[in-house]
């Protein structure tokens, strides 16, 4: 499975196509959650110019009053769904990843204002999770920080970040660190800001990719920033093997690189030729410096003993000069 094809942008309000496609353009995207739609009815002719292709399938939740509207696109190359359930505060999306089998649950959260409302979205919510096993991705607008540093200049309601934390502590839920900016959502032209809009995961997906983390993107066309969810695996390559200045000249040392540069026997083509040279430069040291820890370990553990043998000397007579 590439995981990399896992990445999900989260939007809330005002998203404008060409804007999304922007987005997609360097990165390789999953799925897509916009909300605030402020639609009746969505048709794939409408979503084309947030996709950037009719390669995608979707799902949504018709707004209700004036504001809402929920919608997930997604590309059935990578993700192929079984179970959608609407509701006027999420729209959860049930299904598998393409290749691997993996069940993921995707849920689009759009908050209420209320606190009493939050916390009733926050059990029904708990419902859904307890009821399907597999991974699970929340993304939206929660309406709720979870403590006071995460607004500025605006009100913060303990018992809604009490109610928030609650529910994402009993689900076993966690948080990516988040890249970019402190604040996703910005109002009275900068002098309001706070964390509404997150990636809520459950354990199992936080360990699967714990080197994914959550970006905050710049909010042009909305009082909300996007944020994008990046599932990659940070692997560049082996990891670095450090040599140390203090190390030249010590017993050795320059044996050991001499006799790994004589013992190499080069071959074609030269690029190869010349990383395997450094692997078994770099083998060679290993060993060294292995031997070498170990006796800089046992000399400095016989300086320590001395200096508490030393020390509890001291309590009962003046050391000489030589001691100290």
């Amino acid at each position: 499975m590439n995981i990399l094809s896992l990445n999900i942008i989260g939007i809330n309000g005002g998203a404008k196509a060409n804007w999304v496609k922007e987005i997609r353009l360097s990165n390789k995207i999953g799925a897509v959650a916009l909300q605030e739609s402020k639609l009746e009815s969505v048709s794939r002719s409408g979503l084309v110019g947030f996709w950037g292709n009719n390669t995608f399938e979707f799902s949504y939740a018709a707004f209700v009053g004036l504001s809402g509207g929920l919608i997930w696109i997604w590309d059935p190359n990578i993700f192929k769904a079984d179970v959608i359930i609407q509701n006027r505060c999420y729209l959860l999306v049930r299904g598998s990843m393409v290749g691997s089998g993996i069940l993921l649950n995707l849920i689009n959260v759009y908050a209420p204002q209320s606190v009493v409302a939050k916390r009733q979205l926050w059990d029904d919510l708990t419902t859904q999770i307890e009821k399907y096993d597999g991974k699970w991705v929340l993304a939206g607008d929660f309406n709720a920080v979870r403590s006071l540093e995460e607004r500025k200049h605006s009100k913060f309601k303990l018992a809604c970040a009490e109610n928030f934390n609650k529910f994402i502590f009993e689900n076993g839920l966690q948080e990516f660190p988040m890249q970019g900016r402190k604040f996703t959502c910005i109002r009275d032209n900068g002098k309001k800001l706070s964390k509404l809009d997150r990636f809520l995961v459950s354990s199992d997906f936080f360990n699967s990719w714990p080197q994914a983390c959550v970006r905050v993107l710049p909010g042009r066309h909305s009082d909300h920033c996007p944020i994008i969810l990046e599932v990659v695996d940070l692997k560049f390559g082996p990891t670095p093997f450090w040599v140390f200045s203090s190390w030249i000249g010590q017993p050795g040392f320059e044996e050991a690189v001499v006799e790994a540069s004589e013992s190499f026997v080069a071959f074609d083509p030269p690029d190869v030729s010349l990383t395997s040279k450094f692997a078994h430069l770099r083998s060679r040291l290993k060993v060294w410096r292995d031997e070498f820890l170990s006796k800089e370990k046992e000399s400095e553990n016989m300086a320590l003993s001395e200096l508490e043998y030393l020390e509890n000397e001291m309590e009962s007579r003046d050391l000489t000069e030589e001691e100290e």
